[in-house]
């Protein structure tokens, strides 16, 4: 190649990228178009916000504060998740609006920003305080999505994501775009509840019983140990250690879907007819796990209590200093006191609940005594020994 055709391509190649970095810029400055940087909520102090409400095609969800907790309506009070919510308001408070969009009312339902009641409605946020006036209302229309490639922050290859969404405020007229997408805003109302849960680790011993019987037990030694099958193993039997070990982890990460209706009856829950998981673990905690039938969104039925049965006093050392005993006393009160207070917290936050739980949930610990077996594996068969081959006479002299 020439050098003065390597030359021209070398400016074609700057011109090019010339023309590339004024596109982009362009485009930033249409994303940053005019009303770029006004509050979307003016003068909105979140923490006077005490409940919001979101009302899109799915329904209604309703978050509010009361009884010194935030709680979710529509799954009978129960406990929303603090971090979701701040975060939530947080952002909205501190929203701003990224373009006003020049779009008319013939344009609403394009961008998902018709009244509530209407073909392609938005999600009309209402955000209340104390008093329950209303201290904003919001609608949420279509996500903006950019084009997905090199640049998708999300790591999905070359698809679409949303990098934003079209509101408009409640009897207002002009359209604005932001930066945020809030997902949150089409979610169910289970999405809300504080998903925190129980778990049982180290488990000491264990059992399940059924109709006031019980279906099987076992135990160990200590926390380095297996499981061991209570009782006498059937002939041509042995346990299934893999399903027997199963049971040591099967609450260690357990997660509810959703909360039933408190006041649904036992023969409504199968809690009448109740499957009861009871562990104990090496520190003295126990947890009684009822476990009823499936609903019909295929999901179990389950109620958790928790107790202590461990030690309350403290076994004195042989020879043991007053210096050590006054050290050890206290090392052991508190640690009961910890325990205790495990358990009671525990209790108050999800004693009096009914949950919907994923089978694999409680499939491992509800299995029958027989389900924990399996057959031996059959002596392998010896092979008949070969016949000698025949020997040859000797050949004549």
């Amino acid at each position: 190649m020439k050098s003065k055709q390597f030359l021209i391509l070398c400016l074609v190649a700057v011109v090019l990228l010339a023309v590339g970095i004024k596109v982009k810029l362009a485009k930033h400055q249409s994303w940053q178009g005019q009303g770029s940087g006004k509050k979307v909520v003016p003068g909105l102090d979140v923490t006077k916000v005490m409940k919001f409400t979101v009302q899109n095609s799915k329904g209604t969800v309703t978050v509010e504060f009361k009884d010194g907790l935030w709680r979710v309506a529509e799954r009978y009070g129960y406990p929303a998740k603090y971090e979701k919510l701040a975060t939530f308001l947080e952002d909205l408070g501190e929203l701003t609006v990224t373009e006003m969009v020049a779009a008319g009312e013939s344009q609403y339902g394009r961008l998902k920003l018709n009244d509530p009641g209407k073909d392609d409605a938005g999600a009309l946020l209402t955000l209340s305080g104390a008093d329950g006036k209303e201290l904003a209302a919001v609608l949420f229309g279509k996500e903006h999505m950019r084009k997905g490639g090199g640049g998708n922050p999300m790591g999905m290859g070359g698809g679409d994501y949303p990098d934003g969404r079209y509101l408009r405020a409640k009897g207002g007229k002009d359209v604005m775009l932001v930066a945020k997408s809030f997902s949150q805003i089409g979610e169910e109302p289970n999405t809300w509840l504080d998903d925190q849960f129980f778990k049982i680790s180290d488990i000491q011993e264990a059992n399940l019983a059924e109709a006031g019987k019980t279906v099987w037990t076992a135990s160990r030694t200590d926390t380095s140990a297996d499981l061991k099958l209570a009782g006498d193993i059937p002939d041509g039997k042995e346990v299934d250690s893999t399903k027997l070990g199963s049971i040591k982890s099967a609450f260690s990460w357990a997660r509810f879907s959703d909360v039933a209706d408190p006041a649904l009856k036992p023969e409504e829950t199968g809690f009448d007819q109740a499957k009861t998981f009871v562990a104990k673990q090496f520190d003295g905690i126990v947890y009684t796990v009822t476990v009823g039938k499936k609903g019909s969104d295929n999901k179990y039925y389950l109620a958790v209590k928790a107790s202590y049965d461990g030690p309350t006093e403290r076994v004195v050392g042989q020879d043991e200093k007053p210096e050590d005993k006054t050290k050890l006393d206290k090392e052991f009160a508190d640690k009961l006191a910890e325990t205790q207070k495990k358990v009671a917290d525990l209790d108050a936050r999800v004693g009096n609940w009914v949950y919907l739980v994923d089978s694999w949930t409680v499939e491992n610990v509800t299995k029958s005594r027989d389900d924990l077996l399996k057959d031996k594996p059959k002596p392998k068969e010896e092979a008949a020994p070969q016949a000698a081959a025949p020997v040859a006479p000797p050949p004549a002299e």
